[in-house]
């Protein structure tokens, strides 16, 4: 009977039938490979083509490669109705009870990595041949070879060190940082704005690589930017990044922006390329964890100086000096609309006051919502009190009331 299903084109009916013949056991391990063949050519199975896969992995004729085909290939596709939903479900408790699978990583392995494609195909070109042809393949190596789904997926919009996002192409430095800033940066949307004008100008400071200015000039594509990026490596990636993408009014300062005119010893390691500091942050962490640094002197600039007009957005990440900015910008805070500041605070710092920060902004007339950072979030979600005093990044989001 299998065999003369097969023959004929699926059916609504068929497929029904099709699931319940393969209930039965004694049908044949070949003809159950067969049927396996014809189903894997559809590339968005029904509900009932999903039942029939359901029951061919509960078959124990299957070879566990098979099964894992099968798997791999349910999970694939778009969990569209609650029935489909139910059908994943019910082959993973199957798959579990039976000791087929270690069904627990890779069900959470591929959550995981159903919401890194969500979150990621906004910002990407969705007809890129590498994206469109190889998301199967990914799923496959984060579903049963263990790879992390931002490694593979990074493989299909990366080569070597740059990555192809939506209308523009990104050089970077290193893979795990240029995901941790994707997920802070697009993901999350940290920096989203809503500006009056088309041509807003921002000052970025603490540009690392310029992907706050691409995710700027996504929304304004006329928006005037003054970068300010201290460490070398970065501030040279950055000016590659704009003259490759050619991103109109965008100037980069190869300088860090403190309380006064100054040249400072720059702390960087290659473990972290977003902590490069210069008030010290970086010592404890050194220490603990036996990094190996490097230290450059670089040009410190004041930050007033480059508020002689309406500012509609300062972004500042600048690893420690928050406090010494906010103080010798305070007469220019009425010329900004809305800030955002990662604060920090390391047990080696002194003079980063998170309380002064916060009283010279409402003094100014902001009002403001303060969060953890993303990475902070994951160090600090088990038992919070064992950080207190310890290394900090917190997140401010300030408006002008």
């Amino acid at each position: 009977m299998l065999e003369y299903l097969l023959s004929q084109p699926i059916s609504g009916k068929q497929q029904e039938m099709m699931a319940s013949a393969c209930k039965v056991e004694q049908i044949s391990k070949e003809a159950r490979k067969n049927l396996w063949e014809k189903l894997s050519q559809y590339s968005v199975p029904s509900e009932s083509i999903s039942s029939i896969i359901h029951a061919l992995i509960q078959s124990k004729v299957m070879q566990k490669k098979q099964r894992e085909e099968m798997l791999s290939y349910l999970l694939s596709c778009p969990l569209s109705t609650k029935q489909m939903k139910e059908c994943i479900l019910k082959a993973v408790e199957f798959s579990t009870n039976h000791k087929i699978f270690e069904f627990s990583k890779i069900f959470e392995s591929y959550l995981n990595f159903q919401n890194a494609i969500n979150n990621l195909t906004p910002w990407i070109d969705e007809e890129r041949l590498e994206w469109k042809n190889g998301k199967e393949t990914a799923l496959k190596k984060v579903l049963f070879e263990g790879i992390i789904p931002q490694d593979a997926l990074l493989d299909l919009i990366c080569t070597e060190h740059i990555c192809y996002l939506k209308d523009a192409c990104i050089e970077f430095i290193d893979r795990k940082q240029l995901w941790l800033m994707m997920e802070e940066l697009l993901f999350s949307e940290e920096y989203y704005c809503q500006f009056s004008c088309k041509e807003p100008y921002v000052l970025d400071c603490g540009t690392n690589i310029g992907l706050a200015i691409y995710y700027i000039k996504h929304y304004y594509p006329e928006a005037h930017i003054e970068g300010f990026e201290p460490w070398k490596t970065a501030f040279d990636c950055a000016v590659r990044n704009v003259e490759r993408n050619g991103w109109k009014n965008v100037t980069i300062h190869h300088a860090a922006v403190g309380g006064k005119e100054d040249v400072m010893q720059l702390t960087v390691v290659a473990e972290n390329s977003l902590a490069g500091s210069l008030a010290g942050r970086l010592d404890e962490m050194i220490e603990r964890k036996h990094w190996e640094k490097s230290v450059e002197n670089v040009k410190v600039v004041k930050l007033s100086d480059y508020i002689n007009r309406p500012v509609n957005f300062l972004k500042m990440d600048i690893e420690g000096l928050e406090n010494e900015v906010i103080e010798e910008i305070k007469e220019k805070l009425p010329n900004i609309s809305q800030m955002f500041v990662e604060y920090h605070y390391g047990s080696s710092m002194k003079d980063n006051s998170l309380i002064e920060i916060l009283k010279i902004l409402s003094d100014a007339g902001f009002v403001y919502q303060i969060s953890k950072s993303l990475s902070y979030t994951e160090l600090t979600r088990k038992r919070p009190f064992a950080h207190v005093g310890k290394m900090v990044s917190e997140l401010i989001w300030a408006v002008k009331k």
